[in-house]
């Protein structure tokens, strides 16, 4: 019989949905649960028993977007792996594919005709949902219906994508077991290894810093969950002194778009392999040939990074942050243990025997694959490119960003540029003692920005000892404790006034315990008191260095020149749309805060240094990286 032209069959496409109507059953059930019945239960009972509309809100546009986003993220997930195992089944058993080889149609008609079959089933039940969800709250009264809208297009925009996704591995393999493992695999292995790749990084490169660009977008439900999200939008009510939700967004349409784009491409790939592939490949693990070389050396190298990994956490669980020799052997000895369980069970998997040992060849890619490891693993530890010892020159530095102990400042004058690289050098000089163990350790993370726009990072844990080596820590306190950085931190993004302030406190220690058996004790500040305070008091002090600063060793100096005490005040100015900005002030003053220190004893506050504290009460222990700011 000739075969027929036509890239559609309907009599194929009817009979493959009414055959597994029990997927589009369990998805629809499943989204009925979640849509109609949740939410119009949470309707009903936000309309019920809700004093305000933010129920109402939450459940008419947060449910339906959340619910487009987590739910349709993980239902999706799962219900279009079961769609491409159904409507691809034929390849799966010789039988079966060799029936459907018989069909007179042509390839990309049976492509056609199976993968509507899978595809638009869902989308009807998306639609059907759509339909019921707006039936129910149209029977409750408020209806939101750019939400319902908004879910409807997110979860058959995900729908595209996955379901393109597992057409793809539909064709990969020819095991039917195998296909949701390697759609799941592929779905979370590119997160995965990159985290196992940035922890073998951070244990064995000097100052790698994992900020910055990521691959995470090719581990699309990893993605979608993490860095797309739904927000909200509020307006100040003077009547009740409060902000209130007015609304929810999506912020994430450019990838959800992007996704359903790669999800068509995806489909249109899995349409080309299936034209060519060979039908007898049914119950082979990889069903396209020039893919089995590729799965075997992923499988090696995955299973050296997981397997390798795990050993090395349990066999060396107290290992040095920054790598040893000894560490770095260890590592990599057990990473070719997993690589050589990956390997052979590879050769076993493609070849559906046990008898893998024997051939030169075999062992032959298992040694290079081994030597691929053991030259990465060591350059990570010895610094073959240069990584760690990379220190910009100061002449080529616009600003230098530091973030310590969760401290941020920006120099940008040359002379402070040039003392942040020279305590970069004086850093790289001393990495035996910062990977080795301390007194205290401080944390610090450094980001360079180039006159030419290149951004380089770094992060270090120092180490220091109290009665010995504190070089570096020294230096960085002195750096992050110069004028400008002072200023970079305690600047605001408005104004303090009077009018703006809403709360202001002073809070200290005293040498004396009260009748309630407490030395902490506080004043709380009118707005004017506060803002008399901050601009003719603090702020001066702040512009000579005298406030501000930040001591990363608790040693004899801080503890002679900090008092127990700190000044908070936190504002909220109000725009020209009626939405207010908070803010908040925090500072603790020093014996050198000379002006500040008298305004608050004019005002009943009691100043004694932490040495005081500590010495009456004998309650002082060591702790390491105290932020004074």
């Amino acid at each position: 019989m000739r075969s027929k032209t036509s890239f559609f069959n309907a009599t194929l496409f009817w009979k493959t949905v009414a055959r597994f109507w029990p997927i589009w059953f369990i998805y629809a059930f499943v989204w009925a649960i979640f849509m109609p019945i949740f939410l119009g239960s949470s309707l009903n009972s936000a309309i019920r028993y809700s004093s305000s509309t933010a129920g109402i809100v939450n459940a008419l546009q947060s449910l339906p977007l959340e619910m487009g986003l987590y739910g349709a993220t993980i239902i999706s997930f799962i219900a279009c792996c079961f769609s491409a195992m159904a409507v691809f089944s034929h390849l799966y058993s010789m039988r079966s594919a060799g029936a459907y080889a018989a069909l007179p149609i042509k390839r990309q008609g049976v492509f056609t005709s199976v993968t509507l079959a899978g595809i638009l089933p869902l989308l009807a039940i998306n639609l059907a949902t759509f339909a019921a969800t707006l039936i129910v709250e149209a029977a409750q009264g408020p209806v939101y219906l750019p939400a319902l809208l908004q879910w409807l297009a997110m979860v058959s925009l995900i729908n595209i994508f996955f379901y393109g996704f597992a057409v793809l591995c539909a064709q990969m393999t020819g095991n039917l077991i195998v296909l949701p493992l390697v759609y799941a695999v592929l779905n979370l292995t590119v997160y995965v290894v990159e985290e196992l790749i940035k922890y073998i990084l951070r244990i064995f490169v000097f100052g790698f810093s994992s900020s910055g660009f990521s691959l995470s977008f090719l581990s699309p439900v990893i993605y979608l969950c993490r860095y797309c999200s739904i927000n909200s939008t509020s307006a100040y009510h003077a009547a009740s002194d409060s902000y209130q939700v007015t609304g929810y967004y999506f912020s994430g349409w450019g990838t959800v778009i992007a996704y359903a784009v790669a999800g068509l491409v995806l489909i249109a790939a899995g349409l080309l392999l299936y034209k060519r592939r060979r039908m007898e490949t049914a119950g082979d693990v990889v069903a396209v040939r020039w893919l089995r070389p590729i799965f075997k050396y992923c499988l090696s190298l995955g299973c050296a990074l997981c397997i390798g990994l795990l050993l090395f956490s349990i066999l060396r669980p107290d290992y040095s942050y920054g790598g040893t020799p000894m560490n770095v052997l260890v590592l990599t000895a057990l990473m070719i243990v997993g690589c050589f369980i990956g390997y052979f069970a590879a050769e076993m998997l493609i070849h559906k025997s046990f008898a893998v040992w024997r051939g030169r060849r075999r062992w032959l890619g298992f040694l290079v694959a081994s030597a691929v490891i053991t030259v990465l693993t060591f350059s990570c530890e010895f610094d073959l490119f240069g990584y760690e010892k990379k220190v910009p020159a100061a002449d080529n530095i616009e600003q230098v960003s530091l973030r310590v102990n969760g401290d941020n400042s920006v120099l940008t004058e040359p002379q402070n540029i040039g003392n942040a690289v020279a305590l970069h050098n004086s850093i790289i000089g001393n990495k035996a003692f910062h990977e080795s163990s301390g007194d205290g350790s401080a944390y610090m993370y450094m980001e360079y920005t180039l006159r030419d726009g290149t951004v380089i990072k770094r992060a270090y844990s120092l180490n220091y000892d109290t009665d010995g080596n504190a070089d570096d820590v020294i230096a960085l306190q002195n750096l992050v404790n110069t004028q400008e950085a002072i200023n970079y931190r305690k600047q605001l993004s408005y104004n303090i006034t009077a009018e703006n302030i809403n709360y202001a406190y002073v809070s200290f220690r005293t040498l004396e315990y009260d009748e309630y058996g407490y030395n902490d004790t506080g004043i709380s500040l009118t707005a004017e008191e506060a803002n008399v305070l901050y601009h003719e008091y603090i702020l001066p002090d702040i512009a000579n260095g005298t406030l501000g600063r930040i001591w990363l060793i608790t040693d004899d100096d801080y503890l002679n020149t900090v008092y127990g005490c700190s000044i908070q005040i936190e504002c909220n100015e109000r725009d020209s749309e009626g939405n207010y900005s908070y803010q908040s002030f925090y500072t603790v003053p020093t014996v050198d805060s000379v002006r500040t220190n008298a305004w608050l004893r004019e005002h009943g506050v009691e100043l004694n240094t932490e040495g005081e504290l500590a010495a009456k009460y004998d309650t002082y222990y060591s702790k390491p990286g105290i932020a004074v700011d």
